[in-house]
């Protein structure tokens, strides 16, 4: 299939996108940078994105690994949270130690049981 087609006349993917950031800066400024790619672009704390994924109908996550004052912990906790709702998900963190990636990829499974993460970039 040829990419352009998946582009709206304005030159933008149809797709809806949904940003889960504990900073609401931060979110926005991913959103910003989004919405010159995509049409559809929501941000979200990690509480609300519960919601809003039940309801919505989102091709993307985008969520910070680490939530700090929230009762979800982290992006990965909020994908388990979903049962199988979640679309795809992109999980962003600004640095990892290698132990943090060790638990992160024990924990990151699709709900058919293989690994949403398979090994870390060199």
């Amino acid at each position: 299939m040829n990419s352009g087609a998946l582009e709206t006349a304005a030159g933008k993917h149809p797709g809806n996108i949904l940003i889960v950031d504990d900073v609401v800066e931060t979110g926005e400024y991913f959103a910003e940078e989004l919405r010159r790619y995509f049409e559809h672009v929501d941000t979200s704390s990690p509480e609300r994105a519960e919601y809003l994924i039940g309801r919505g109908n989102f091709d993307a996550l985008v969520t910070d690994l680490r939530f700090v004052g929230s009762r979800i912990d982290n992006g990965i906790e909020l994908a388990q949270r979903l049962n199988g709702h979640c679309p795809p998900i992109v999980v962003l963190t600004a640095s990892v130690s290698g132990k943090t990636l060790a638990t992160i990829t024990s924990q990151a499974i699709h709900t058919d049981g293989t690994p949403l993460v398979r090994g870390a970039m060199k």
